[in-house]
């Protein structure tokens, strides 16, 4: 079923970076669609069957986001009905390099 679920978020520094970790428990995809997850339009899993509203933009826009400010991002899953984890690389400022 759809709706409920846990997500959980954490940040820690990672060398010149921060690490932002968004995973839940949730629909999951299989890992060979990490990478086209953050494609424009590219929605996992069959048209006919879906049963779930979205454009398929909401990931590639992050992706932008993020690597226009220097970062990148990645997604990962263990398949289907087993959840996600979506990791970020956001640049520390000067200051917090320091």
């Amino acid at each position: 079923a759809l709706g409920g679920g846990t997500v959980h978020l954490s940040a820690a520094r990672d060398g010149a970076h921060w690490r932002i970790e968004v995973a839940d428990d949730g629909l999951g995809f299989e890992s060979a669609e990490a990478a086209r997850l953050f494609d424009k339009f590219y929605r996992p899993g069959d048209e006919m069957r879906r049963r779930t509203a979205g454009t398929g933009l909401g990931l590639y826009i992050v992706k932008k986001f993020v690597e226009e400010h220097g970062g990148r991002v990645r997604a990962a899953s263990d398949g289907p009905g087993r959840g996600a984890t979506f990791r970020v690389w956001w640049p520390a400022t000067e200051e917090q390099a320091a």
